[in-house]
């Protein structure tokens, strides 16, 4: 990343990207249930120690009836979500800007994608809390970037939130100050939409 003039936009990178990144928690599950929603095999900081630099964030805040309707915010695939442990949002990016601050002159970037709220789900249930019938919403574009609740484990881990990012004009310059996080990392989270990816 040292080598990109900084006059180039965040939409000219081509990176390595995760498919479903957060779903690498449940690597060596052994049910069905767990085992059709893997398809990465490892954690994001093990992801990014291989190449990967833009991470696939499906992510959702739920109210879990597990546990008093405590509120967390998990992975999720299809609104399937990932619940083992160290799996939640918050400690994953914990450790994630650690990777970051080790690696100053790297972006990670974090797409957003089929984020949704939940006001009651049960995340080890089947069928997947992805209805009404949960209380669930879905959000893509910049809609998660405003759900406060979905944006909590980013605030949490000092990783900066900007709706209004603009990936076609904005230069690297601009996206590496507004990526910055407290140790010197740089963590973009964007929209849906804002790569064309593969």
């Amino acid at each position: 990343m040292a080598t990109i003039p900084i006059s180039q936009t965040l939409r000219d990178l081509k990176m390595l990207s995760s498919h479903d990144a957060g779903t690498g928690y449940f690597a060596g599950a052994t049910s069905f249930r767990e085992g059709a929603m893997v398809t990465q095999m490892t954690d994001l900081v093990t992801q990014a120690n291989c190449g990967v630099r833009a991470f696939d964030f499906r992510i959702g805040a739920i109210k879990n009836t597990k546990e008093n309707n405590k509120e967390t915010v998990l992975f999720h695939h299809g609104g399937f979500f990932v619940d083992t442990e160290g799996s939640e949002v918050t400690l994953a990016l914990a450790s994630l800007v650690k990777w970051a601050n080790s690696h100053p002159s790297e972006l990670l970037v974090l797409m957003l994608k089929s984020c949704r709220t939940c006001e009651e789900c049960d995340p080890t249930s089947i069928p997947a809390c992805d209805n009404e019938n949960n209380g669930c919403h879905t959000y893509g574009d910049k809609g998660a970037m405003q759900q406060t609740r979905l944006m909590k484990p980013f605030k949490e881990n000092g990783i900066q939130i900007h709706p209004d990012i603009n990936c076609n004009g904005e230069s690297m310059a601009n996206i590496m100050k507004k990526s910055k996080v407290p140790g010197g990392g740089h963590i973009l989270v964007t929209p849906q939409g804002c790569f064309d990816d593969n």
